[in-house]
């Protein structure tokens, strides 16, 4: 496998954490192959990336925002004072 410098570190950091990992199941499941291993190490940090994934979707804040902001533009408008 063939990356930049640049990302040399960060990809020993994930191979240090897949390693890590697969020896924790293997400790925990010491009678499943290395192919299930393998599988359970891949979904373990495939949740992790949705539930990372999810916690960043800025959607909720955004909407809020939006709500606020013609809230404003309404108190605005009432009292008839400009928004910049």
């Amino acid at each position: 496998m063939r990356i930049n410098r640049q990302d040399e570190e960060r990809y020993r950091k994930a191979a240090k954490l897949i390693n890590e990992k697969l020896l924790k199941y293997k400790q925990l499941y010491g009678d499943s192959s290395e192919k299930d291993f393998l599988a359970m190490v891949s979904l373990h940090f495939a949740t992790d990336y949705l539930l990372i994934r999810e916690s960043a979707d800025q959607t909720p804040v955004n909407d809020k925002l939006k709500e606020l902001n013609e809230t404003l533009s309404l108190h605005l408008n009432k009292y008839d004072l400009k928004s910049s």
